[in-house]
């Protein structure tokens, strides 16, 4: 089992700055509060365009996906958005079980996610097999 860990990188999709965030390792209850201060920060710091990249992730709890699913909201209300990229085929299918794909955009890479992030136009989820 690897170490949760989080790596961060800014990039530019226009004139709008999107916080990419690697997600590596495990993501359960013991590394909820560390991934929930990580967003909250960053949206108290004015940083609306999330995208989490999750090719390195290897497990996500419930709690973890209850994080993710209060970004989503609270972004929601300050014009942002945040989406998962990159997503193991494993936990892309616990998404599509519980239906989160249509609640929190997924898309296939990095620099898809990130366009797709700062856009202003309606999309769709991405919706693989």
């Amino acid at each position: 089992m690897a170490a949760f860990r989080i790596d961060q990188n800014t990039v530019m999709a226009g004139n709008k700055e999107v916080q990419v965030l690697s997600l590596k390792g495990q993501v359960d209850m013991t590394v909820v509060p560390e991934l929930e201060k990580k967003l909250t920060g960053l949206i108290e710091g004015g940083h609306y365009h999330l995208v989490c990249a999750m090719g390195e992730l290897e497990y996500v709890s419930s709690a973890g996906l209850g994080v993710l699913l209060r970004i989503h909201r609270r972004l929601e209300k300050e014009g942002g958005r945040i989406s998962l990229a990159d997503v193991p085929e494993e936990i892309l299918h616990v998404l599509k079980v519980l239906g989160f794909h249509h609640i929190v955009r997924v898309y296939p890479d990095v620099n898809t996610a990130v366009q797709a992030t700062v856009a202003c136009a309606v999309d769709t989820p991405l919706h693989r097999g």
